[in-house]
Order: structure tokens, then C-alpha cells, then sequence
């Protein structure tokens, strides 16, 4: 027997958050909205980074879910984040790091011999906090950015996945 008290499954509501959730992570990894950016063409990344935040959103939104019981509102990714408990943003800055891929790895070497610090998990988020907002009038000609959310995302579904054994269904995604 361990130590360790037996991890709390997904509450109903946060369960079906994010599998809503999910719905637009898989319409973003369809239009290759990540981190890599490959074959996109420009004319549809305004959608698709709209839909890539949302995603995010929704995400962050079932930790607080899970973690307050009470449902979040708002669109911006920055506020969401540093309104969770301080336990869960450790978790997820440990994440961001010991589980990045090795695509992600690669940059931020790259960033790293160039002299510059590559961005962390926080910048990513500030700098997309906006995204879906803002991206649902980029016709107005204000352009977020959403770069390096669909790292953001592959970060939060690990620690769902590795902290919430009854979310088992998303050990077959990607991230």
C-alpha cells in the first residue's frame, strides 16, 4: 500500500468541459494550429487560432472547474491561469518542461544558442490572452498572437491525464 491518497476523479462538470474542450483541440490539430505552424495557409489561421484559444480556454476553465467547483467566465488565458490554485500553476511550469517534446526541446535550444531565453509557459500565455477575442474580429486589423498555445494545450491535457486517471481517454490524443 502507498502512501499516496488516491487521486479525485473528474467531477461531472469539469468532465464534460473538457470534453468540449477536446472538440476544438482536435478541430486546431486538424488545421495544424500548434506550435509548428506546418501548412497553414495564412488566410485560414485567424480561425484557426481562434479556435486553438477557445480550446485552451475551455481547458483552463475545467481546472478551475475541478478545482473550485464553481465555473470561470471570461476569454482572457491570463487571468484564467493565475486565478488557479498555486499547486496546480506549479504543476503545470513543471509539465511545460519535463514533458515537452522534442520538436519544442529543439526550439528552445535553438532560442538558447542565439542568446535569447526561450519563452516559457507563463509568456505563451500572456501572449496569447487575448487570442480568442481578438482573433474572432481580426478583420479589424488587430492581430494576437496564439503562437506556442498549442504547446500551452499539450501541457494542461498531460497534467489532466497524468492527475485524473478517469480522463484515460485522453492518453490517445496528441500531447
Amino acid at each position: 500500500m502507498t502512501d499516496q491518497a488516491e487521486p479525485t476523479p473528474l467531477s461531472a462538470e469539469a468532465r464534460k468541459i473538457l470534453r468540449i474542450a477536446e472538440q476544438f483541440a482536435d478541430m486546431a490539430r486538424l488545421s495544424n494550429v500548434d506550435s509548428r505552424h506546418t501548412g497553414t495557409p495564412f488566410n485560414r489561421l485567424f480561425a484557426e487560432g481562434a479556435v486553438l484559444a477557445f480550446a485552451v480556454e475551455l481547458m483552463l476553465k475545467t481546472l478551475h472547474q475541478q478545482a473550485f467547483n464553481k465555473r470561470e467566465h471570461g476569454h482572457d488565458l491570463w487571468k484564467l491561469y493565475n486565478r488557479l490554485p498555486l499547486q496546480i500553476k506549479n504543476a503545470l511550469l513543471a509539465e511545460f518542461v519535463d514533458g515537452a517534446a522534442d520538436f519544442d526541446r529543439a526550439v528552445d535550444a535553438h532560442f538558447a544558442s542565439m542568446g535569447v531565453t526561450p519563452p516559457g509557459m507563463e509568456e505563451l500565455i500572456r501572449g496569447g490572452k487575448d487570442a480568442f477575442a481578438l482573433m474572432r474580429y481580426a478583420y479589424e486589423g488587430v492581430l494576437p498572437t496564439h503562437m506556442g498555445l498549442g504547446r500551452v494545450m499539450a501541457t494542461i491535457r498531460r497534467y489532466l491525464f497524468r492527475n485524473y486517471p478517469d480522463a484515460d481517454w485522453l492518453s490517445g490524443l496528441n500531447g
